[in-house]
């Protein structure tokens, strides 16, 4: 292997389309004598000008090793050892030009060697530079003579620090590598990234970002232990379950966190399934408890039971080895628990795993409270569908699942510093907001990318700068998106052609591929990969040195899923030949079988399965190739046993023929020709308009997709589609994209203007808008048109900034200008006149909350300025001692504040001019400030990209000091708080966007993105509904501040409209909040404490809610004071509750506590159900009292009761699937419904109570006559997680259900039992309201928000097209996205 310039090869005809790419092949003639040879090109660097090379023969000479520039010293003495073209000899001669190294520069942005040497000739690009040792320091990239004295016999060096990695990435370190001023690693040659791979135990003190998620874990195992069930730990493929179990809890439970005596002892084992997943738990566990494997399998095999024996005599072998006198349970991990769906085919196998797991689970020792094992095991949340068809999945499902879900900012910045400072590795200022960028999206979400993460930060950590991780590292690597797929390609490309066939072949053996679910890794047996051939194994090697390839023992597999997606060369092959792949899959499983039964011939292919094969085969010639050869023989000895058995047919057909006579029959039919043409041109018309009707659907399909990908990047573009959509064709899909499309905020542009706007200003009551561009201009525009009204100033200065008064009757301008006049001015908003011109200028400008005042930061002079707006009159100066930006009024006037070009914000006395705080904190100059509506707070924006909030009166950093964007690197010109003072947004430059954060926690909340340029301002309209931002495409955006959700700083748990439509409750945190749906904001809020649920009074005067501190209560809506009826239970916590529709008794049902489960202390399990009579208070409550003495199997009520419209019946829904109906006034038990849920967990009747909708663990919706007791038709489905939610329209022909899985509200049309529509959210849902009359739907969300959706298309496309400005306006918009005109929205 060798290295010259790329630009050398790039001059070569390489044999490419591209001359210098990879795969070329040269012709090199040697530096030291011999034969000429070739080589192939095998990576190139174009930036640094680095060729690597791979010769396909001996190089006859090589140098003695590398040393890195940085060790060589100036004017040390260096030579160029190079080929030179002598015309006059008409020959090359070697030539040694001696020179000087002249240190490092930098060249059109490259760093780059240089060193002065008078004899380096034409021809010499490429060669080596060698220090007196010998060493290489560099390659010659280009000489620059010119006579003057700094650039003479200049000659430019691609330094050695830009080759290794070069190197590294086709598997060569460069072991002579000498650095002086980098010091060693901490631990020489460790990376504490895993890569693709996850995290080992062995691992653990690298591993950060879970240990809150951990501790909770362990915490959870305590429960497990006392309930009897296997934990799933359920997450996104990438989520980190594997190295939350690996390196997380099986350390935790090593260091005895788990408060149980003696944990710290137990015995721990983890195994993957594999396509015998039985068998590798039996022989595991054998082997822990010193048995014979092969009898133990073949025990447990007859009896699945016996394995809670065979767990407890590994637990009692492991005590006796440790010197223990007590046996805990055996810690029994397993991982990747999906491969008994992906790898074993065997239903009998699954089953009787299953089944051994759930023994082990729940048999105790002779203490009666150890069980033999405490189960865990790692899912894919994919496979929910999966889990739910096996019967001893889904009650685990339902009850005892632990979610891994995103992490935490904070937490993600630890993954990338905490590694690096255990093993002394620094990281370098502005990786970790970088990586933070690639990883979380505008919505603060990361499925599945922590092994893109991690393989990125070992990609990184290869190519570091010494000790310290770089940002140039991270960018070289590709990044999170790039990093493997740039070391995939780069291994592949450079490989000779057989090479990667051998890598197609090998990577989508380890597939195994999707039905319904996503493809997954597949371990696979290394000698039935490579079969003993050397090349196979060469290759193998080579994917297994680049980690994209993970060894155990004698298996391989591809270290994890996230290679399937982010290489789109495999991906391609994945979708080439899907069909194929699953053939071939088939056959190896096939051989295998054959294999174990000794080659059976019953086991062999015949038939149908043996043409389907041939078939495969015979499409291309390379496929038998890629056979194994137990494979080849498998195929061979089916195609002998199928031949063999034809010929036995053949002989029997023969005798057969000889005894049949032929016979023969001819029919005659007429038709007449007019009727004929009659029905013909009847088909036609009929088809012609299916065609259509056909064409339309299509259309609609498409047009809603498009619409759903461009929701989050170009809100204009995905309103135009989901109009369209919905009027071409009302399909479901349509239907799910107009309902979606309530989510987007946008609500209209302004603009274009001429040039950039620096500046603009919402007006208090939201009709006007100023914009101000950076050509001086300063125009009007009406919100409602979205049209311009007036032009105030024209092009008569620069970088404008604009400001209405509280009152909104004035509007304040300012510009850099020479005229005096100019510089600051005040405007009769409704006339559009001047109203004076002030003697000042101003950077930036802040009425007073009752509009007298006006405070500017001067442009021409460190000072702020006080005015009295009715006389113009400058009332007092403030020194701020420096540039001033972002100046700020109390509510109160009381304070004035003011950022600047020190990084601080100052606070002032308005009344005195006595400076009273300097808040410091920022890392560049500060841009804005804003006062929050209680005058509390100060939120100052930077350019460092921060937003920090300040607590003014104690003149200090508040609870949430500091505000970032989810990507970092970031320039903020304006932040400002909300109306109600509960959110911060700011407009961001590099993200084009505006961002929300909440203040009570500093959670990011969401993003408005729409604009193509940065985000220069923003503003909020006085009753916080309208959001306006100003940006440097030239145009300012008007958005809907509050969509269809409704951010809480807590999880609501429950939801419920007040039958007079008026009111939404909804608990956040201990309080009730009463939302008012026409005005949009807060009537009151209740001091309920933690609630689980809540109901309203029919006459919507009294709401009852169910607490979390066992005791219902009745509210009165208008005082907020509570009453009766009182608690459910001693020990008990009420669960749901609900008003009889005659307002006279309210029901509830409880039992034990969450917290009293998972701790343990809920010595007796008891649920309730009880009626309190309101209309009698001195009759005692209906009481109904469960006792499950196995909670596993006996029924208990868990999930959402429901009244029936009269009255007369209540549902509830039990733990078993089945849902009670009984009598709400004696409590007597009606009839039950076997609802084959799981766990029955939501139940509602139709307006008229004929229907009951019920909904459960199994994830679908049943739908019964309550006349007759029956199911009407079959299950709908279509949920991915268990159902949360369920309720009627109120046209009584639709259902909506949520679950906790989906993010989504899906509709169902009742009467045909199909869905109607898939209707996007932002969160995973946890319970439904309906809002009589309207139908609208407020949902509960999982992540702190209440979702509020208008079921009815056509009053959604009226208001998304009143964002859209008029018919004209749409039109033209619709033909920018090249669709067909004739479709255009009609609004």
């Amino acid at each position: 292997m060798f290295v010259t310039a790329w630009h050398v090869l790039r001059n070569i005809d390489a044999g490419t389309a591209d001359a210098g790419d990879i795969d070329g092949v040269v012709q090199v003639d040697p530096l030291a004598g011999g034969g000429g040879f070739a080589a192939r090109i095998i990576n190139v660097d174009r930036v640094h000008d680095l060729g690597v090379l791979r010769a396909e023969s001996r190089l006859p000479a090589v140098v003695p090793g590398v040393a890195a520039t940085d060790g060589v010293g100036l004017r040390a003495e260096v030579v160029v050892t190079g080929s030179v073209d002598l015309p006059d000899y008409q020959e090359y001669r070697f030539l040694d030009a001696p020179g000087h190294w002249a240190g490092g520069t930098t060249r059109d942005g490259v760093r780059l060697g240089r060193l002065t040497a008078s004899a380096v000739m034409r021809g010499m690009s490429g060669a080596p530079v060698r220090g007196v040792d010998g060493m290489v320091v560099g390659v010659v990239s280009a000489r620059y003579n010119t006579n003057d004295s700094w650039g003479r016999d200049t000659v430019w060096v691609a330094r050695t620090e830009d080759l290794a990695p070069l190197l590294r990435d086709v598997g060569v370190e460069l072991r002579a590598w000498e650095k002086a001023e980098y010091p060693e690693p901490p631990i020489p040659g460790i990376c504490p990234y895993p890569g693709l791979s996850a995290f080992a135990a062995g691992q653990a003190e690298w591993f950060f970002g879970r240990e809150e998620l951990t501790a909770k874990l362990v915490h959870r195992l305590v429960a497990a232990k006392d309930r009897g069930l296997p934990l799933l730990v359920v997450g996104v493929s990438g989520s980190g379950k594997s190295s939350l179990l690996r390196a997380g809890l099986m350390p935790a439970l090593s260091r005895g966190d788990l408060p149980i005596p003696g944990s710290a002892d137990w015995p721990q084992v983890r195994l993957t399934p594999g396509s015998r997943p039985l068998t590798e738990l039996v022989s595991h566990m054998a082997v822990l408890a010193g048995s014979s494997v092969g009898t133990s399998v073949d025990e447990v095999r007859d009896d699945p039971v016996r394995f809670a024996a065979l767990a407890r005599q590994a637990a009692l072998a492991d005590a006796s080895r440790k010197g223990l006198d007590v046996a805990g349970p055996v810690v029994l991990i397993v991982d990747q628990f999906e491969e008994i769906f992906t790898l074993c085919r065997d239903a009998a196998e699954r089953a009787a795993f299953i089944a051994a797991l759930r023994a082990a689970a729940v048999s105790v020792a002779d203490d009666e409270t150890t069980p033999s094992a405490l189960v865990l095991a790692s899912l894919r949340t994919d496979f929910f569908s999966s889990c739910a068809q096996e019967p001893g999945l889904a009650e685990i499902l339902q009850d005892n699942q632990f979610l891994v879900g995103p992490m935490r900012i904070s937490e993600l910045r630890s993954v990338v510093e905490g590694p690096a400072a255990v093993v002394g590795l620094g990281v370098e200022r502005g990786l970790v907001d970088r990586v933070l960028e690639d990883v979380v999206d505008a919505a603060g979400h990361q499925p599945g990318t922590l092994p893109l993460l991690a393989y990125a930060l070992a990609a990184t950590w290869n190519k570091r700068r010494g000790n310290t991780m770089a940002l140039a590292s991270y960018q070289e690597s590709g990044g999170v998106r790039g990093a493997i797929s740039e070391t995939a390609e780069k291994l592949f490309t450079s490989m000779s052609e057989p090479e990667q066939h051998i890598v197609r072949r090998l990577l989508l053996a380890m597939v195994a591929v999707g039905d319904g679910v996503d493809d997954t890794r597949r371990r696979v047996p290394k000698s039935e990969l490579t079969g003993g051939d050397d090349d196979s194994v060469t290759v193998l090697n080579r994917l297994v040195a680049t980690r994209l390839v993970a060894v155990d023992k004698d298996t391989v597999e591809i270290a994890h899923e996230a290679l399937l997606r982010a290489w789109p060369r495999l991906t391609s092959w994945l979708s080439e030949d899907r069909t194929g792949l699953v053939v071939h899959r088939r056959l190896t499983d096939a051989t295998n079988d054959w294999l174990n039964l000794d080659r059976d011939d019953g086991s062999l292919y015949q038939g149908a399965r043996l043409a389907v094969l041939r078939a495969w085969l015979d499409e291309r010639d390379d496929r038998v190739a890629n056979l194994t050869d137990a494979e080849r023989e498998f195929v061979a000895a089916s195609e002998a046993a199928e031949e063999s058995a034809h010929e036995t047919v053949r002989r029997n057909n023969r005798r057969l023929r000889r005894g049949v006579v032929a016979l023969a029959f001819l029919l005659v039919a007429a038709v007449v020709a007019g009727g004929l043409a009659v029905w013909q041109q009847r088909v036609a018309d009929g088809q012609r308009y299916r065609a259509e009707q056909q064409r339309a659907v299509a259309l609609s399909r498409l047009y809603s997709s498009e619409s759903l990908t461009a929701r989050d990047a170009d809100p204009h573009r995905s309103l135009l589609l989901a109009i369209a959509a919905w009027q071409v064709a009302p399909t479901e899909e349509s239907r799910g994209a107009i309902l979606s499309a309530q989510s987007i905020p946008y609500r209209g542009v302004l603009g274009p203007v001429e040039a950039r706007l620096f500046d603009t200003a919402l007006s208090p009551d939201g009709t006007l808008a100023a914009l101000a561009a950076t050509d001086g201009s300063v125009t009007l525009w009406d919100t409602e048109s979205h049209r311009q009204v007036a032009e105030l100033t024209g092009t008569d200065g620069g970088l404008p900034i604009v400001e209405f008064s509280p009152d909104g009757n004035i509007l304040g301008t300012a510009h850099s200008t020479e005229r005096a006049e100019h510089r600051l001015r005040l405007w009769d908003v409704r006339t559009r006149k001047l109203i004076r011109s002030l003697p000042g200028d101003a950077l930036s400008m802040a009425f007073s909350q009752d509009g007298t005042s006006l405070a500017t930061a001067s442009r021409n002079e460190p000072t702020i300025v006080l005015w009295e707006v009715a006389s113009g009159r400058r009332v007092r100066s403030y020194d701020k001692g420096g540039a001033a930006f972002g100046v700020a009024l109390s509510p109160d006037g009381s304070l004035l504040a003011a950022g600047g070009g020190n990084n601080s914000v100052q606070v002032w006395q308005t009344a005195t001019g006595r400076r009273v705080a300097v808040l410091a904190g920022h890392e560049k100059y500060v841009t804005s400030a804003d006062f929050s509506p209680n005058g509390r707070l100060l939120a100052s924006g930077s350019a460092d990209g921060t937003v920090r909030l300040w607590d003014v009166r104690n003149g200090r950093a508040a609870g949430v000091p500091i505000l970032r964007p989810p990507g970092g690197n970031e320039f903020i010109k304006e932040a400002e708080f909300s109306p109600d003072g509960r959110h911060v947004i700011a407009g961001l430059s590099r993200s084009k966007s505006v961002q929300w954060w909440r203040v009570v926690d500093g959670a990011t909340v969401r993003s408005f993105v729409g604009h193509t340029e940065g985000v220069a301002s923003v503003g909020f309209s006085r009753d916080g509904h309208a959001v306006l931002s100003g940006s440097l495409d030239r145009s300012a955006i008007l958005w809907r501040a509050q969509t269809n959700v409704l951010d809480q700083s807590h999880a609501p748990t429950a939801v419920a409209f007040s039958p007079d439509r008026r009111l939404l409750a909804f608990p956040r945190g201990k309080v009730v909040t009463l939302w008012d749906m026409t005005r949009r904001s807060v009537v009151r809020e209740l001091n309920t404490g933690v609630i689980n649920s809540l109901s309203f009074r029919p006459d919507s005067a009294e709401l009852a809610t169910a607490g979390a501190d066992g005791t219902v209560r009745l509210w009165n809506v208008a005082s907020g004071q509570a009453g009766r009826p009182g608690a459910i239970g001693d020990g008990m916590v009420p669960y749901s509750v609900r008003y009889s529709p005659d307002s006279r008794a309210v029901v509830a049902h409880g039992g034990p506590s969450r917290e009293a489960i998972d701790s343990g202390d809920a010595k007796v399990v008891r649920f309730r159900l009880m009626r309190w009579d309101l209309s009698n208070p001195d009759s005692p409550p209906v009481r109904i009292t469960y006792e499950p003495e196995d909670v596993t199997r006996d029924p208990y009520p868990g999930g959402q009761i429901a009244f029936s419209p009269d009255g007369s019946l209540i549902a509830v829904p039990l733990s078993n699937g089945t849902i009670e109906l009984r009598d709400p006034r004696t409590g007597d038990l009606v009839d039950t419904l076997d609802g084959r849920h799981g766990f029955a967990t939501a139940v509602a009747f139709n307006q008229d109570g004929t229907i009951l909708a019920s909904g459960g663990s199994d994830r679908n919706l049943r739908l019964w006559d309550v006349s007759s007791r029956k199911e009407l038709g079959g299950a709908l489905s279509g949920h991915s997680g268990a159902i949360r939610g369920v309720g009627f329209l109120p046209d009584g022909d639709t259902l909506a259900s949520v679950s906790d899985y989906d993010m989504s509200l899906r509709l169902w049309d009742v009467s045909a039992q199909k869905p109607l529509a898939t209707v996007r959210t932002s969160t995973s849902l946890d319970g439904l309201a309906v809002q009589p009359g309207t139908g609208l739907i407020a949902m509960a969300g999982v992540h702190s928000q209440i979702n509020i959706v208008d079921p009815d298309p056509d009053r959604v496309v009226s208001d998304a097209c009143s964002a859209l400005r008029g018919t004209q306006m749409v039109a033209e918009a619709w033909r920018a996205t090249g669709n067909d005109p004739d479709q255009a929205p009609r609004c």
